[in-house]
């Protein structure tokens, strides 16, 4: 670590007075690109300060009024000597050119045409709002806040797209498991979870006759939403539990193994929503496995070099976990000796020392129970 220091924004300064630079990601990222964008806005949004028409009525740049009327907002010498240069550059022709094109071409052009710049400032301009930074700013968040609401709106089409081929009579083409897990973890967003449940109580209700896949399937995304996913899926699934214990006396109407089929899933489910235990067990159980498979570190780079801060070079999760509680890891032994699922020989064997094991509750995704008594609490979330 040679008594490397981290800056505020995540660079890394070396002894010798150098840095390592890293690249901004998630928040961070979007941090520097709200600002580059406030900033040019501020600067360059409003085609008032640099197009004029000429006498025949066409539209023309006019650099000296540029600098003219930059200066006269306020903008110091250093400035104004980076906007002379800047305005004689081929750059600025450029830019001036395409803004002169988007004002006298069609109004009815589309937003996924324009640059960001020229969005924020149509709609300074239309609102008839002034060009000065704490009004930039609101217009900046407001196209984040727009953009982010119709990412959103995407992935909820997205999402209902994939739970109805999940639910659907024909055979899914891909990796079920797979895709059920997406749906499950992707249901952690609030929103994405509405859709979801609401799209699966829609399926069960359409689920007559040679339809009674759609409730056998939906149960079965119900189980691995309740065994899986966010806590608040419990709640949203148990609000529908009356119309889970209709189903533990399904009739398709038209015979075959169809109609037992959905009785099982939907045993399943409401067992589940009733046996608290038994479902929080295997909540932690999912928790723990999710968290075996990865490593100590990857998930945050900062947590692993704020422990090798701490602690040293300790040779991984193992050697802090020692350094940290040097008894429990001698009378446990380490992580890696800890099954993540059981094999046919570990269920047969925690049989018999009475540990709960996932034999007889569904034949559909295979829910691993641990006994958590021996290693702590674990989080179920």
């Amino acid at each position: 670590w040679g008594g490397s220091e981290e800056t505020e924004r995540g660079d890394v300064k070396n002894d010798d007075g150098s840095f390592d630079f890293v690249n901004p990601t998630g928040e961070a990222l979007l941090r520097y690109v709200k600002a580059l964008l406030t900033f040019y806005v501020y600067l360059l949004g409003d085609p008032r300060l640099y197009i004029t028409r000429a006498s025949g009525g066409e539209m023309k740049v006019d650099k000296e009024m540029f600098v003219f009327k930059r200066r006269a907002m306020g903008d110091g010498d250093g400035v104004m000597k980076c906007m002379e240069n800047f305005c004689h550059s081929e750059i600025f022709e450029q830019f001036v050119k395409g803004r002169i094109n988007i004002l006298e071409g069609p109004k009815a052009s589309t937003a996924s045409t324009k640059s960001d710049l020229v969005t924020v400032s149509e709609n300074l301009f239309y609102n008839r709002l002034q060009f000065f930074v704490p009004e930039i700013r609101k217009a900046v968040n407001m196209l984040e806040g727009d953009r982010r609401a119709n990412e959103k709106q995407a992935a909820s089409e997205g999402l209902i797209e994939k739970v109805m081929a999940l639910t659907s009579n024909s055979t899914f083409r891909g990796d079920y498991e797979k895709a059920v897990d997406y749906v499950a973890q992707a249901c952690r967003d609030d929103h994405a979870l509405q859709v979801v449940i609401q799209a699966l109580w829609g399926r069960i209700k359409d689920s007559k006759g040679l339809r009674w896949k759609h409730s056998s399937l939906s149960l079965v995304i119900m189980a691995r939403l309740l065994t899986d996913g966010p806590l608040t899926a419990i709640s949203e699934i148990s609000d529908g539990i009356d119309k889970i214990r209709e189903l533990l006396t399904y009739s398709s109407g038209v015979g075959g193994q169809g109609s037992k089929q959905v009785r099982k899933e939907a045993a399943l489910v409401f067992e589940l929503l009733v046996d608290h235990h038994k479902l929080f067990t295997i909540r932690g159980g999912k928790a723990y496995s999710r968290a075996r498979r990865v490593p100590f570190g990857i998930r945050n780079d900062n947590i692993a070099l704020l422990a090798g801060q701490a602690f040293g070079n300790q040779g991984g999760f193992k050697g802090i976990h020692s350094a940290v509680k040097p008894q429990a890891f001698k009378t446990r032994g380490p992580l890696d000796a800890f099954p993540v699922e059981f094999t046919s020989a570990d269920e047969s064997e925690a049989t018999s020392k009475g540990v709960a094991t996932n034999a007889g509750i569904s034949e559909k995704p295979s829910i691993d129970l641990l006994d958590f008594s021996e290693f702590g609490a674990v989080a179920t979330g």
